[in-house]
């Protein structure tokens, strides 16, 4: 496991996986998005997914998501909430997220095991 400390938060690459907490008061835009992206192709040969392990409260530019879609190999997000107002959020988010396999859950184990079942499904169909 490699933990990746920024200034607008903390990243940490697992197998098949980078699981993202945002700082508390963060804007999430097209300039982080690029370095998460270049983070994703340091790290990542094949496919992976992103988590987002929303522990704190930030911002995000959902027009940011129309750039997520070409990032190599990404084929799933995962969204951990622990608040009834990220879930609301998220709902107004998902009309902006890309045709990739989204889930939204309540803890982070189930959001990692949601992500490996993907990608296993997505090594499957390359079979």
């Amino acid at each position: 496991m490699i933990t990746h400390k920024l200034d607008f938060g903390t990243f940490t690459i697992h197998d098949r996986c980078m699981v993202g907490e945002f700082a508390r008061g963060a804007d999430f835009d097209l300039e982080k998005l690029q370095t998460l992206k270049a983070l994703s192709e340091e790290h990542f040969d094949g496919a992976f997914g992103y988590i987002a392990n929303r522990v704190n409260s930030y911002s995000i530019d959902p027009c940011i998501y129309a750039a997520v879609g070409p990032i190599k190999n990404l084929k799933s997000m995962a969204f951990v909430t622990y608040r009834n107002a990220q879930l609301q959020a998220l709902q107004v988010e998902r009309c902006f997220m890309p045709s990739l396999p989204t889930g939204s859950f309540f803890s982070l184990i189930d959001a990692i095991n949601w992500t490996q079942s993907i990608l296993r499904q997505v090594e499957s169909l390359k079979k």
